[in-house]
């Protein structure tokens, strides 16, 4: 089942949106877990995928700078 709600990929460790991947059941204890989707079949961002876009985003340090 989709995810309703967000939370960080046990798999990857990125954030995963809601409706983006699948939860399940925590085995060692109260409450889920989620992750993100095996493949991209169904429309869902895999963890290669969100590794790309991660990999992509400007540092903080940098954020605040002007463009040079």
């Amino acid at each position: 089942m989709r995810n309703q709600y967000g939370g960080a990929c046990y798999r990857c460790g990125l954030w995963v949106a809601p409706g983006t991947g699948y939860f399940e059941k925590r085995r060692d204890g109260p409450g889920f877990r989620v992750q993100h989707c095996y493949t991209k079949d169904r429309g869902g961002i895999t963890c290669d995928m969100a590794k790309a876009v991660a990999d992509k985003a400007i540092p903080p340090a940098e954020a605040g700078k002007e463009p040079a």
